[in-house]
């Protein structure tokens, strides 16, 4: 899978193929057994064309296991799901089909009762760490902010904005999606938590293109930037460097987001003639 630490098979058997994924075994098995469970519902209700989640003989979705390598793993298993991958650029009714059928998990999402964590968007450290790190690193403030107080303003005020979200994909792209006639089939659902949905939606620029990948990468940034700096450890010229690129895609992204979305949301209307009504 890439560049992923996880192994994946195809198997045929007597009840059909079979798709096995292999995971480390992690500390996130949790929030992995949860995302299981939300996959399973969406797939049950008929939300969207996806493959099938299916259970062990316990019921399970996760299951704890060794590993192929002799380590310690986790294991899914998946019906089967013909379809195409996606070039890029995508045609504009692929992307309105992206939009539908985000929009789909967010409304089934929003009225699915488990308490799924958080996804957090940004990570906030106490003054101690803010003072000391605009004490180290002054370059910061060369993209006019005089205190990096301005900086944790602009972020509590664009979690504010964002709220606590809803139960969704989370990871809602290209690569994990599959073509199939008009219908696109969701896959890889291990990410599912929860998100606010405007958030959610910059995952269409993925698809579009509109902003050049700019939402994945703003919230890497964002992540790594506030509150993780003493794991960087890299040179402090490349921090200060990363720091100051960091606060600019903070204050260009955050402004942007309601201009992304009514982009988005264009998209979806014009392709909104042509929705269908979903199958599995």
């Amino acid at each position: 899978m890439g560049n992923s630490a996880n192994l994946v098979w195809r198997l045929e058997t007597a009840a059909g193929i079979r798709v096995i994924k292999e995971l480390p075994a992690s500390t996130v098995q949790e929030e992995l057994g949860r995302a299981a469970e939300f996959e399973r519902a969406v797939f049950e209700a008929g939300v969207v064309p996806m493959a099938e989640p299916i259970v062990d003989r316990e019921g399970r979705l996760l299951r704890p296991m060794v590993g192929s390598g002799g380590k310690s793993a986790l294991v899914r298993v998946h019906g089967w799901s013909q379809g195409r991958e996606f070039g890029r650029p995508v045609d504009e009714a692929t992307v309105c089909e992206a939009g539908r059928s985000l929009a789909r998990i967010q409304t089934f999402g929003a009225t699915w009762d488990a308490a799924l964590p958080i996804k957090q968007l940004w990570r906030r450290p106490d003054r101690a760490t803010y003072d000391a790190f605009a004490a180290r690193w002054p370059e910061l403030i060369k993209e006019g902010w005089s205190t990096l107080a301005e900086a944790e303003a602009l972020v509590s005020e664009g979690v504010e904005d964002a709220g606590r979200g809803i139960s969704t994909h989370c990871d809602h792209k290209p690569e994990n999606s599959l073509g199939h006639d008009a219908k696109l089939i969701i896959l890889d659902w291990d990410e599912a938590g929860r998100r606010e949905p405007r958030i959610e939606s910059l995952r269409l620029a993925d698809w579009a293109k509109w902003v050049a990948g700019i939402a994945s990468w703003y919230e890497f940034k964002a992540q790594r930037s506030l509150g993780q700096w003493a794991a960087v450890g890299s040179a402090h010229e490349e921090e200060a460097e990363a720091a100051s690129q960091t606060l600019g895609w903070l204050r260009h992204t955050l402004r942007r987001i309601p201009r992304w979305t009514s982009m988005i949301n264009k998209a979806l209307r014009r392709g909104s003639s042509r929705a269908q009504p979903s199958d599995r």
